[in-house]
């Protein structure tokens, strides 16, 4: 079971990942429009953030993820299981 995380690392993940400045990723960020990904592009971000936060998100949970918002809530979901 891992602890839910803070805004600050998944900040630093998600921007490192992108390669991207951190004060760029906001809870508001479309993940999509914004971004510019695609479904395997969350995918491969989720991958990441569980490579940094050993918190496993079911693929199903992908379809309700827009904003970098979303994604943070539902990896937090998913921290206590």
């Amino acid at each position: 079971m891992a602890d839910p995380i803070t805004w600050k690392p998944f900040q630093d993940a998600v921007a490192s990942h992108l390669g991207m400045d951190t004060d760029a990723v906001q809870e508001t960020t479309d993940i999509y429009k914004d971004l510019g990904l695609d479904s395997l592009g969350v995918v491969s971000l989720g991958m990441k953030l569980y490579a940094v936060f050993k918190i496993k998100v079911p693929m199903s949970a992908v379809s309700q993820i827009f904003t970098l918002g979303d994604m943070f809530r539902i990896i937090n979901d998913h921290a206590s299981e």
